[in-house]
């Protein structure tokens, strides 16, 4: 079984994972990202959701960072 913040990443490489491509140029990248950016993504909860260009490069900066591990967000923590 998937948990909740699993789910969460495989979203975010689904959208993404083209746009990590190494051997896309930049002007390949942005091109793609404007695209992606542009477009609704059905998310996990069956909700239509746009993602900003600038949550689109984060993601992809991430997954270059940190590879799949990295779309993952982190359990929040509760306030003291």
């Amino acid at each position: 079984m998937v948990d909740r913040a699993q789910e969460i990443g495989l979203f975010r490489w689904k959208i993404v994972g083209e746009a990590t491509d190494v051997s896309l140029s930049a002007r390949e990248r942005g091109r793609l990202v404007r695209v992606l950016a542009e477009r609704e993504h059905l998310d996990s909860d069956g909700r239509w959701v746009r993602i900003g260009r600038n949550t689109l490069d984060r993601w992809i900066r991430a997954y270059r960072e940190g590879g799949f591990d990295a779309l993952v967000p982190a359990p929040r923590r509760a306030a003291k």
